[in-house]
């Protein structure tokens, strides 16, 4: 019968709404389903970067209802490719496609769309693994030049469908920096010491064609000899590790 501005338990559950993670929901507890980035992944231009999305629950158990969640993200920085590694058991929803974020179901206007995934146990016993659990990897191309020059962030962010009831839902956004170059030179996922660190010592050395690239790209590279020598010409952004304003061999 009191505005919410005034309202100090805004949903009546004993819980203050500046520690209730979700305060106009009555039902939920002090126990919640945890959802968050489980790696620490950094992206750079044109380039994949897989995210790992992880499970736990503040009171470890691992024998409930199940969990719905949508895995917002901002789809001028990133575009959806697919999700690997995923937590098969009680999977109705696969996180096969992305959506468009209409309603601002995460409340970010930034992030546009959404990859939507669920688990459903008939019988409460999900995930029934050791906690914490990683539920899924959703990979990512970086759109081209999105950081030119300096580290740029992009929200990953959460939003539920549905969790278990008698628990909160609690998410916490993860801001993906996008970084103006990699160190994995030759573009085969490492970034390793006697081919990209090779490389790299060679071209502050002033070498190039033959004698830059000797024995120093990786076999599985898919680059040509001739991507090699520019994506490390774009790398020189980032190369000046003692930032005195010169890259030295």
């Amino acid at each position: 019968g009191i505005g919410n501005n005034t309202d100090t338990d805004d949903d009546g559950d004993g819980v203050t709404d500046t520690e209730d993670l979700e305060p106009l929901n009555p039902n939920n507890t002090n126990d919640f389903q945890i959802v968050s980035v489980g790696n620490n992944p950094v992206g750079s231009n044109s380039q994949q970067v897989s995210i790992d999305i992880a499970y736990d629950v503040t009171s470890n158990n691992n024998s409930l209802t199940g969990l719905g969640l949508r895995i917002h993200y901002d789809s001028s920085v990133l575009e959806f490719n697919d999700v690997s590694n995923f937590f098969t058991t009680d999977n109705i929803i696969a996180g096969d496609a992305s959506e468009a974020d209409s309603e601002d179901y995460d409340s970010n206007p930034n992030t546009d769309r959404f990859v939507p995934v669920a688990w459903a146990s008939i019988f409460g016993n999900w995930p029934a693994v050791t906690l914490p659990a990683n539920l899924l990897s959703i990979n990512f191309t970086v759109a081209d030049n999105v950081a030119t020059q300096y580290t740029v962030y992009s929200t990953i962010g959460f939003s539920k469908t549905s969790n278990a009831q008698g628990y909160g839902f609690s998410a916490a956004n993860y801001q993906l920096q996008i970084v103006p170059a990699s160190w994995d030179f030759d573009k085969n996922g490492v970034a390793d010491a006697l081919t990209d660190g090779l490389l790299m010592l060679r071209h502050t050395f002033g070498l190039n064609g033959n004698s830059l690239m000797d024995g120093a790209v990786a076999t599985d590279s898919p680059l040509s000899h001739s991507e090699v020598e520019e994506s490390l010409q774009n790398a020189m952004v980032i190369a000046d590790i003692d930032d005195n304003g010169r890259v030295d061999a």
